[in-house]
């Protein structure tokens, strides 16, 4: 598995709610080295959900984010 959530929300509580001072060393990309994962494009992944028959709607970024935005509002999410 993969522990970055956690790390990252026990990072937060450290910054944020205890108030204790963010020192960064070394590079600034510290994870380089860390495997995210394989990429798809846009095409890969719309042929694999044809295949499946799955029902989808491709939405662009800029209506993602008012949409997402909307269901937090309306606690849909």
């Amino acid at each position: 598995g993969d522990a970055g959530s956690a790390l990252g929300a026990a990072l937060n509580v450290h910054y944020s709610y205890l108030n204790q001072p963010r020192v960064c060393q070394g590079p600034s990309d510290a994870m380089r080295g860390s495997y995210l994962g394989p990429r798809f494009s846009n095409q890969d992944i719309e042929s694999s959900l044809q295949q499946l028959e799955a029902s989808y709607e491709r939405v662009e970024d800029s209506d993602l984010y008012r949409r997402v935005a909307q269901y937090l509002a309306e606690g849909k999410v």
